[in-house]
Formats: structure tokens, C-alpha cells, sequence
């Protein structure tokens, strides 16, 4: 009996925690939405006063966190390394290595691509103006995001409660 009590809590415990996890996977996305903005806001006034690119996504993985934070510290080190390749393969490159330690979604990094196409063959204002449009498209989608994940939030806790009741009951 003590057996199927501890298996019970077990059960319940880990599905518990599998709603959380899936309630907080909104919760870091918008975390990092933010993060992305920050950065682009920053890369905006490094590029406005003439500092290079590498030079400015150096700068800019230096004033923020996480995988913004890398995703900007391997794109300026590759352009400071001065390797074959062009700038869009650069950036491409690190957003890859970025891709699997984020909770960006494939419509974030099809942004973030579109956004590398950009850089190197736009002059600095139209490059300005190119960030600025990313940074409207970021505040549009923490705003549908940040619905979202107060909708979703009680839903994913309730439902993983309910799903470990749920296997706790039958298995019993």
C-alpha cells in the first residue's frame, strides 16, 4: 500500500511540474522577446554613432542576457575574426548555435534571419529603419504572447494536475 501512495505522489509530483514547465515556456519566451528588443534598441544607437558591426554586437552581447547574449557575442566574434563568408552567413550561423538554448519560436528566427539579410548591403539608415521594423514586429508579438501566456498559464497548470490524477486513478 505504502508503495502505490509514494508511486501516486510520484505520479502526480512529475506531471505537477510538467505543467509548470509548460506554463513558464510562454513566460521565457516573452523574457527573451524582451531581451531581443533590448539588444536591437542598443545595436540601433551603436550603429546611429559609427561604431563597425562586429565592434557593435560585441557591445551589445555585453549589455544583455541570455541567448541574446550569445547569439550577439558569436556574431561579433565571427565578424571580428574577419573569416570567408559573408555577414548573413554570420549571423545565420549564430542563430543557429543559439536555436536549441532558447525559447524562441521558428516564426522568431525567421524574423531574426530576415533581419541578417540586411545587414552589410543596406546603408546605416536602412539599416536603423530595418531594426526599428523587428522591434515593431517584437512589440506585436509580446503582445499577442503576453495574452496568450496569461490565458494558457492556469490551463497548463490545471492540466498537467488533472492528467496526473488522471494516470494516479487508473493505475490504482
Amino acid at each position: 500500500m505504502a508503495v502505490k501512495i509514494l508511486g501516486s505522489a510520484i505520479i502526480m509530483a512529475a506531471s505537477v511540474g510538467f505543467g509548470f514547465y509548460l506554463s513558464g515556456r510562454d513566460t521565457y519566451r516573452c523574457c527573451e522577446l524582451m531581451q531581443m528588443k533590448k539588444a536591437l534598441n542598443i545595436l540601433v544607437s551603436e550603429i546611429r554613432f559609427s561604431n563597425a558591426l562586429s565592434e557593435a554586437a560585441i557591445n551589445v552581447s555585453d549589455r544583455v542576457n541570455g541567448a541574446v547574449s550569445h547569439l550577439f557575442a558569436a556574431f561579433g566574434a565571427s565578424l571580428a575574426q574577419r573569416a570567408q563568408g559573408t555577414v548573413l552567413e554570420f549571423w545565420e550561423n549564430s542563430i543557429t548555435a543559439v536555436k536549441a538554448r532558447s525559447y524562441f519560436t521558428d516564426d522568431d528566427f525567421e524574423m531574426f534571419l530576415n533581419l541578417g539579410k540586411t545587414f552589410g548591403y543596406l546603408d546605416k539608415q536602412m539599416q536603423i529603419d530595418a531594426i526599428c521594423l523587428v522591434i515593431g514586429q517584437i512589440d506585436g508579438e509580446y503582445a499577442l504572447l503576453s495574452q496568450k501566456r496569461d490565458q494558457n498559464k492556469k490551463l497548463y497548470l490545471n492540466l498537467g494536475a488533472l492528467g496526473g490524477l488522471a494516470v494516479v486513478i487508473t493505475l490504482l
